[in-house]
């Protein structure tokens, strides 16, 4: 299964996705990362791919037509990532592939749900957990008429697809940064035919820490920590500690926490 992680000006965040790739993520034939750096923090940026040479790191130069080339080619199934994502759980990525595999009635296989996301940081208020089926530690709902969080499947973040179905879904789509991506993929849903169901974790395996905005186009709801101070936090040796983060419960997909440091050490790689 392939990988696309979308990053721009985010270094610390983005050294701590690709760390938790590393540590929890197996079975995954290729990362990409679609980026586009301001000149203040391309150092770093050469940095981080120095410590993973297995990461294909792609200048983000027609967005568009690298995505929908992600979609067109590799293995059957893939997902896209923000790089202020960071798995927070183990996961075997032929689960998703084999429940996909198994029932074409599934939309997507979401590493960003869990039964334990009653509340949606991004309209903040709650959301009712639908009602669903549990079994052998994955959760199954119909994401029509959920709430919130649980009744969004077209978003950026852990939603895994059958590639080639999605790339038949975007590719009459404009769009030319990941914000607009997610919003224009929201007409998906009007499409005849469109899957009921959508299956996850009982607890969720990736979590997104909301610190700052570094687009313009969408208002988004974010917290105020400036991509400068998290830059320094970089170029004075430090990286965000993984293993912190995984003790960590969340109550929506995305939740703000201070996020733990430790000193960084150069000999981590993919």
């Amino acid at each position: 299964m392939d990988i696309l992680i979308f990053s721009r000006n985010r270094p610390l965040q983005l050294h701590g996705l690709l760390l938790s790739i590393q540590d929890k993520v197996t079975h995954c034939s290729h990362i990409t990362v679609l980026h586009r750096y301001d000149g203040e923090y391309s150092p770093a940026l050469e940095e981080i791919k120095t410590q993973f040479p297995g990461v294909d790191f792609q200048e983000d130069d027609d967005f568009k037509d690298q995505v929908l080339g992600f979609l067109g080619n590799g293995p059957e199934c893939g997902f896209f990532l923000v790089d202020d994502d960071i798995f927070r759980r183990p996961i075997d990525l032929r689960l998703c592939e084999n429940v996909l595999a198994r029932d074409q009635n599934i939309l997507t296989f979401s590493l960003r749900m869990g039964l334990h996301l009653n509340y949606c940081y991004t309209r903040g208020r709650k959301q009712a957990i639908p009602r669903g089926q549990e079994r052998d530690g994955l959760f199954t709902w119909k994401w029509r008429g959920a709430q919130s969080d649980w009744g969004y499947p077209f978003s950026v973040d852990g939603h895994v697809f059958r590639k080639r179905q999605l790339l038949e879904w975007c590719k009459d789509l404009s769009f030319g940064k990941p914000n607009r991506l997610e919003s224009n993929m929201q007409v998906i849903k009007k499409r005849p035919g469109i899957p009921d169901l959508c299956v996850s974790g009982i607890e969720a395996y990736i979590l997104n820490i909301p610190l700052n905005r570094v687009q313009n186009e969408f208002k988004n709801k974010h917290e105020n920590v400036g991509a400068d101070k998290l830059l320094s936090q970089w170029n004075s040796g430090l990286e965000i500690d993984i293993d912190a983060v995984e003790a960590v419960v969340n109550t929506s997909c995305h939740f703000p926490i201070d996020l733990p440091f430790r000193n960084r050490h150069e000999d981590k790689h993919i």
